[in-house]
């Protein structure tokens, strides 16, 4: 079945959103036309196979396997801020980005210099280090109340979207989805 213009809209706006709401799919199904009244909306387009598979086929056009997201999440989550700031009772001095691995500077989320009259500050900020976490304990079955994970990895579907509202906010969470391959 073809997609809707709206439902092409969806995947467009799902994959390509602005910075900060890329790949929310509430987000771009407000975006998209769709009637938002609930945040199920998105999460429901999503399940939809006919644009799982439009997404999935753009996804693998960029070459994204899971060892990469995998990989994304371990950077993230084992980052350790020794590595990027160095600090005493005092001083505290961000070291040179030259002088970062790949892997630091893939746990970098914000980097910026203000400057006023009176001086200025220096804002450094890495990624979020519980959700990497919690998404790679989801995603190796850490968690007791979740099926372990498939063994054999063909297809990787990452889907970012609104999770449970949270002291009033709804936060970005992320799901994977496996699929099993039948045979090398």
């Amino acid at each position: 079945m073809a997609l809707t213009l709206r439902q092409r809209r969806f995947v467009r706006e799902f994959l390509a959103g602005p910075p900060g709401v890329r790949g929310i799919a509430v987000r771009a199904a407000e975006r998209a036309g769709f009637n938002v009244t609930h945040d199920a909306v998105g999460y429901q387009l999503v399940r939809k196979p006919e644009i799982r598979k439009k997404i999935q086929r753009h996804l693998a056009k960029l070459d994204i396997t899971t060892d990469d997201v995998l990989e994304e999440f371990r950077r993230i989550g084992f980052s350790d801020m020794r590595k990027f700031v160095e600090w005493d009772g005092s001083d505290v001095t961000l070291k040179p980005s030259d002088q970062l691995t790949d892997d630091d500077a893939a746990a970098v989320a914000e980097v910026s210099k203000t400057e006023t009259k009176d001086g200025g500050s220096i804002k450094f900020k890495l990624h979020d280090k519980v959700a990497a976490l919690q998404h790679l304990g989801r995603i190796l079955g850490a968690f007791k109340d979740q099926d372990p994970p498939e063994r054999k990895i063909i297809n990787v579907a990452v889907i970012l979207e609104q999770s449970a509202p949270a002291n009033g906010h709804a936060l970005p969470g992320v799901r994977i989805e496996l699929e099993e391959r039948n045979g090398d």
